[in-house]
């Protein structure tokens, strides 16, 4: 009988071993099965994102596109800007050398017919004069 009951009770301690052994398996098991969870979610998720690069990428290269357009016509709109400044420089001078023509011409006319214009075209060329010195000065 102590035989038997040293079986019974070896069995009892293996029973709770076993049960216990199998309540860490099913713990286990859930925390595999939640982290599953989470993987297939994660995976549905990264799988929807990756279907969205081609989109991307398509509108990346849109708007590179746009950026080369408007750097060239940044780049146009300088070389325009400098080519109007040389002109109106250039223009400028012309102003300024017509100016310096005309200036001379009156001097020429005062000083070889001065007295068959009289005082009529003393005014004019009073009146002209600082007209054309004005323009010749405003940028």
């Amino acid at each position: 009988m102590a035989s038997s009951q040293h079986c019974s009770e070896t069995l009892k301690n293996e029973v709770i071993q076993l049960r216990a052994e199998v309540q860490k398996l099913n713990s286990l098991k859930q925390d595999l099965t939640a982290n599953v969870q989470t993987l297939t979610q994660d995976l549905s998720r990264l799988q929807a994102e990756n279907q969205q690069i081609p989109m991307m990428r398509v509108e990346i290269d849109g708007l590179h596109q746009e950026l080369m357009r408007a750097r060239a016509m940044v780049d146009y709109e300088k070389k325009a800007n400098i080519e109007f400044m040389e002109q109106r420089q250039s223009m400028q001078k012309n102003l300024v050398s017509m100016a310096r023509k005309v200036e001379k011409l009156r001097a020429e006319l005062a000083s070889a017919d001065g007295r068959h214009w009289g005082v009529g075209m003393a005014v004019v060329l009073a009146t002209i004069k600082p007209t054309i010195i004005e323009a010749s000065i405003d940028p």
